[in-house]
């Protein structure tokens, strides 16, 4: 492609929200695509590398082939059916195929099927475009002030109809078609349909638990391409696309994945994570006489998504303190996501405390802090800790915490506050221990008496978290909505 070409499309690149992840729709809509187009062109793992998928940025998704773009992918998620309201989408893609000579394909992909779709060649030039343009972003290129402007689906629209070449590149347009008559795919199909194709490569001789493993691993190597391009683009470092080839997708298809791994387990977490949130955020939009603060959502989802796949395991162990596992034993990591992040205590837990404070979260620390009266920094933690306020619940709880030695020692240290939905507790600390530093117990002798600096580390654990608070809901907006 020509440098020339190059500066052309600038007019079309915004750069995704760090909101995009591998994880989302779009993610998996790409995936599908890719899958398809193995099976129909019969790829095996050397024809494959001329192809590449490109992410989030001249569309949400393109196919390039010897490094030229031949087909470019915008996915809508849109609840209406009229044609009218993709009109934008529709636009945006058919002046990109008139000014990338050699991409062959534009589609649109919907959840949703559209209605009079036979009739959308003619009915597009009379649809009615705003002539609101996007705000101007103003950047520091080289120490020059100066003005990035995209552009608009009204100047799109106005520069296909200037060329005269409509015909021509609407003929390049289609709503992309899934399987037979099937122009739409819903967001709860697509990994039914993404297994299907994957059935496909395999002709069937896999597992069900091997198909779903292979599907998150896939994921993940989206979800991961795309972090690195969003921490170059924070870095400055714009030039970079994320992609994926369509070898390394075939590699990640014919590993072995009959025993889980690490990494699967991560996988899974996030894909979990993703879904939880995502549907909180619709039921939010949905409830139209409720006007929660979004704003910590939106910041803490946001961070958590640029997490690399170690941190963003910490993080789940840090929000769900009390649930300690062996984390480097796949099996054992596998039993126990159930336990991290499970929808009923994210949703009326941790998500419900994101949007009931008014405190702006700290996107960093994942925490609420507050000035004290000594001017240092309290942290509140949200917590997906829903169990009740009784007396027994809350000392099994505590004990857990306590158990979980490296959670305390490397994600718990820095908090103060733990935001709960129903528990208050002055101190974090089991009643068989005395206020005061407590005696090593006995089943513990054997394995410290010899070693006074092992047992004065136990000691010290206890005491870095005995003064954390556990506090419900109704306190914490208390004292952080001040």
């Amino acid at each position: 492609m020509s440098l020339t070409t190059l500066e052309q499309l600038q007019k079309y690149t915004t750069d995704a929200s760090p909101s995009w992840n591998g994880y989302n729709h779009q993610g998996k809509v790409g995936i599908f695509v890719v899958l398809k187009m193995i099976n129909e062109l019969n790829l095996d793992y050397d024809s494959c590398g001329p192809y590449k998928l490109e992410l989030e940025w001249l569309e949400d998704f393109s196919i390039l082939q010897n490094d030229k773009y031949i087909a470019l992918h915008q996915v809508k998620t849109y609840k209406e059916s009229m044609p009218s309201k993709y009109k934008d989408a529709i636009w945006l893609l058919l002046a990109k195929s008139l000014d990338i000579p050699q991409v062959k394909n534009t589609y649109l992909h919907t959840t949703v099927p559209l209605s009079k779709t036979e009739s959308l060649h003619q009915n597009l030039l009379t649809y009615k475009m705003t002539e609101k343009n996007e705000p101007e972003e103003e950047i520091q290129v080289e120490k020059k002030t100066k003005l990035k402007i995209y552009w608009t689906p009204k100047e799109c629209h106005d520069y296909v109809k200037r060329s005269g070449r409509y015909d021509e590149v609407f003929g390049k347009f289609a709503i992309y078609t899934y399987e037979e008559d099937y122009q739409y795919c819903s967001m709860e199909d697509i990994e039914p349909k993404i297994k299907t194709q994957l059935g496909k490569i395999y002709k069937g001789f896999k597992t069900e638990q091997h198909l779903n493993r292979t599907y998150l691993h896939l994921l993940g190597l989206l979800d991961r391409n795309i972090r690195e391009r969003h921490r170059d683009i924070q870095i400055g470092k714009k030039e970079q696309k994320a992609s994926v080839s369509f070898q390394e997708i075939f590699e990640v298809i014919h590993r072995n994945y009959e025993l889980p791994s690490r990494e699967f387990c991560i996988y899974k977490l996030r894909h979990e994570f993703n879904l939880i949130t995502n549907q909180f955020i619709e039921d939010l939009d949905d409830e139209t006489e409720y006007s929660p603060n979004k704003d910590n959502l939106h910041s803490l989802i946001n961070a958590v998504l640029e997490l690399d796949d170690e941190s963003f395991l910490k993080f789940c162990m840090k929000i769900t303190p009390h649930h300690p596992i062996n984390e480097d034993d796949p099996e054992t990591l596998l039993e126990a996501l159930r336990y991290y992040i499970p929808e009923t205590h994210m949703k009326e837990g941790y998500l419900e405390i994101l949007i009931q404070i008014q405190n702006k979260i700290d996107s960093v620390k994942h925490m609420f802090l507050k000035k004290g009266d000594d001017l240092k920094n309290i942290s509140y933690l949200p917590t997906t800790i829903i169990e009740s306020n009784k007396k027994a619940t809350v000392g099994r709880m505590v004990e857990k915490i306590l158990q979980n030695a490296s959670l305390v020692e490397e994600s718990l240290h820095e908090v103060d506050v733990m935001i709960t939905k129903s528990i208050n507790l002055p101190m974090l600390k089991p009643e068989k221990f005395n206020l005061d530093i407590p005696e090593v117990e006995e089943q513990f002798n054997e394995a410290f008496h010899k070693s006074e600096t092992r047992e004065k580390d136990y000691h010290d654990r206890i005491v870095k978290i005995k003064k954390i608070r556990m506090i419900d809901l109704t306190r914490a907006k208390e004292e952080l909505n001040k």
